[in-house]
């Protein structure tokens, strides 16, 4: 491979982290309430049933201002760590905000790590999330991924747009269900986020070089990287309460269990095999990391946590290096 080409690449969670995209608070709005969101905060559910369609600046000034400091400090402690990151743009019409306003209306564009997925050198464009008022995010990630694809080592691919009709059964696929662990990809699956269509759709595109394992989670949790993680090869962190049972590829791994009540206590950030960035609130969870070795760094995330986004959720991960 030429010196002079961008490498995209990676083949696990714990290799170390050199380069990532994370988004911004851009004109966040509270979407229409749909059932698939009964696991989020409450106050979040009552703004979204109450005030829809608001912007969250108007509805509550503080938690924007919190969620926007929030998510510029999990920039600083990256880029403290020797990460290169790069950041989304805001969205830059009237039609992008607007994008399938008439089927769920709202804006969330800061979740890293559903912006796309890289595995190995394949970088898949994410564009079908279960919640429509999601799906314009892309509008504000290809202007700052495509650049960085010229001149690099990346297959790029984008999946097939889902039909603006909602149904549960459509080709959903989000990043924040899945873990790479060499050959082997893992794939959450609850009913609120990806889909058995949509997790289909990665293992035929993959095959037959990746193995996609489709992982099944009680339908109250969203994303599965809430509830699980892999810290480092041959260890794995996961809720017994909402995935009953692991994969035989994972079954003679080392394992920290979360209590029932640890959602987002699976979403820790690999900055290498030996450190992990974790929200603050999860002591317990950081203390049996570090009786296997790992040191972990607490941060706050508290807001971006209530608006669904823990550290890894906040992180596009583009280059991780042995």
């Amino acid at each position: 491979m030429k010196d002079d080409l961008r490498v995209f690449m990676v083949h696990n969670e714990w290799d170390k982290l050199k380069e990532a995209m994370v988004g911004l608070e851009d004109g966040t709005m509270a979407p229409d309430y749909m059932p698939e969101m009964s696991w989020m905060d409450p106050e979040q559910i009552d703004i979204m049933q109450q005030k829809a369609g608001k912007m969250t600046t108007d509805i509550r000034p503080d938690m924007a201002q919190a969620l926007r400091d929030q998510i510029e400090a999990h920039v600083k402690l990256l880029e403290a760590h020797d990460v290169k990151v790069h950041r989304t743009v805001p969205l830059r019409y009237p039609e992008e905000r607007e994008f399938l306003a008439e089927v769920q209306r709202g804006n969330m564009v800061f979740g890293g790590q559903d912006f796309f997925v890289v595995i190995g050198n394949n970088v898949i464009l994410l564009t079908n999330f279960r919640y429509p008022f999601r799906r314009k995010q892309i509008y504000g990630v290809r202007p700052a991924l495509e650049p960085l694809l010229q001149k690099s080592n990346a297959r790029y691919a984008a999946m097939p747009p889902a039909s603006p009709h909602y149904s549960r059964d459509e080709l959903y696929l989000e990043g924040g269900d899945m873990l790479v662990a060499g050959r082997d990809i893992y794939v959450g699956c609850s009913g609120r986020a990806s889909s058995p269509a949509g997790i289909a759709w990665l293992r035929q595109y993959l095959a037959p070089d990746y193995r996609v394992h489709m992982i099944e989670m009680t339908p109250d949790v969203f994303h599965m990287d809430g509830l699980c993680m892999f810290p480092r090869e041959g260890l794995v962190v996961y809720s017994p309460a909402h995935i009953p049972a692991l994969p035989d590829s994972l079954k003679k791994w080392d394992k920290i269990e979360l209590q029932a009540n640890e959602y987002f206590g699976g979403n820790g950030l690999c900055l290498d095999y030996k450190t992990m960035v974790m929200p603050k609130g999860y002591e317990r969870v950081s203390k049996e990391m570090e009786k296997k070795g790992i040191e972990v760094i607490l941060a706050e995330y508290g807001m971006t946590m209530e608006f669904g986004s823990g550290p890894r959720c906040l992180t596009g991960v583009i280059r991780r290096h042995p």
